[in-house]
Formats: C-alpha cells, structure tokens, sequence
C-alpha cells in the first residue's frame, strides 16, 4: 500500500490518488466557501521562527546547504502565511487557507502516524475580537464535516489548558483507527492578538485563528484500515454525493 523511506511516504498509485482527491476536495469547499487561496513556500527565515516561538530553531527541518542562510522548512503553511502578511495593516476580516508541503523533525517514525513530510491544508483568518470565536466555531465545523462526509468517527478534545502555548482557545480533532487509536487530524486554534504582535500586524482585524482542514497522508489511516484497496473507490463515492 506505501513504503517509508526515512520518515517521507511513498503512497502507491490508488492510494496517491486518494490522497490528490482528498486534498482536491478540502480545497474546493473552502472555494465555495468564499475563502481566498494564498501560496505560501515551504522554505522560510529563521526570523519566522522566531517570532512564532512555537519551537526553537534547533528543532526545524533544515537543509544542509542552507544552514548558513538561516532558512527553515515550515511545520504548517501557518508559519507561510505569517511571514507573508508581516507588517501588514488588516483593516477588514480576511479567510485564507493554503496548501503545502510541511515538514517535522519527528524523533520517532510510525507508518503514516509520524513521517518528516506530508501534504497539509490550512484554514487561516484575520478576524476582529467580535468574530474570532464564529470563526473559530466554522474552521472546527469545516474540518469535522470532511472527515463525517468520509465516514469516519471522531471526537473533540478541548486542549486549551492542556497544550503548552499562547492560544486563547484549542480543540483537537481524533479520529478513531485501530492501529493507533485515537489519532488527531485536525488543531484548531484562536491566539487572539498575540500572533498579530509578534510579526507586527495591526488593524481592526487583528485575531489570529488557524485551523487544519486536512493533513495526509495521516487522514487515510482510518480510510485504508476500513477500506483497503477499496478506499479510492469510497472516496470518489463521497465527492460524488
């Protein structure tokens, strides 16, 4: 079904496919949604990761030859999306979201639970303080009907007070699967102003939310375990209705 060559997958040719299409059909609901499509490169500053503080520079994906450039491999297309918007006035309420390749120094490699690269879609807004928490509420409500639509269980886990970090509000999304149990496909978070500070957006708009919309190859999981090699065939199947 897929190989793991040091922590990167390779998918074979129906289930590359299903990825494409999961992907295809994350993106498309946010179109129609009114969302605007922002890209956003996977090579970013070291600066970028220092204003974020989410992780120190030791703990970036970096490549050898660049090391002395001080550039980074993103986590998330959050982290593009930031950098791209810095010292940005943001009058009006903006909904983005992006796709990309994102990277993790995983210390420790399972299947398609853990890899060091993979294919994510992000949901981002600028939103006024009135709104962030409708904002929120719809990012969380977009990702939680993918994966009902594709016929998989979930929960909520509300990681507010749990998760080291500067967010005002979290909510993890777990899917059920078998191999791993409950395993999370989705982080949504509102950082209120305290992003906006950090790379020197201001403006009425100011909120930060973000909010996965779908990340693969983990998504197909609970796909391949109830499917196999029938899950292509299920996914055209959802698309379709």
């Amino acid at each position: 079904m897929f190989d793991i060559k040091v922590g990167v997958p390779f998918l074979t040719e129906l289930h590359a496919e299903s990825e494409r299409l999961i992907i295809r059909m994350a993106e498309d609901r946010l179109v129609e949604k009114g969302y605007q499509y922002v890209s956003v490169p996977s090579l970013l500053k070291k600066e970028t990761f220092d204003r974020q503080a989410h992780i120190t520079w030791n703990q970036v994906t970096r490549l050898e030859n660049y090391r002395s450039d001080e550039i980074g491999l993103s986590g998330s297309a959050e982290q593009g999306i930031l950098e791209l918007y810095t010292n940005s006035l943001m009058l009006k309420p903006l909904k983005l979201f992006a796709t990309n390749q994102c990277f993790r120094d995983e210390p420790l490699l399972e299947g398609l639970k853990s890899v060091r690269e993979f294919k994510k879609v992000e949901q981002f807004a600028f939103t006024t303080p009135e709104e962030s928490s409708s904002v929120f509420e719809e990012f969380l409500a977009n990702h939680t009907q993918l994966i009902s639509d594709l016929g998989l269980k979930y929960r909520w886990v509300d990681q507010t007070f749990l998760d080291r970090g500067y967010h005002k509000k979290k909510i993890d999304v777990e899917v059920l699967t078998s191999s791993f149990g409950w395993l999370e496909t989705c982080s949504c978070a509102w950082f209120g102003t305290e992003q906006a500070d950090r790379f020197d957006i201001s403006g009425p708009a100011n909120n930060i939310v973000s909010c996965t919309m779908a990340a693969l190859p983990r998504l197909l999981i609970p796909l391949l375990e109830t499917y196999d090699k029938k899950t292509l065939e299920h996914v055209r199947s959802v698309i379709r209705t």
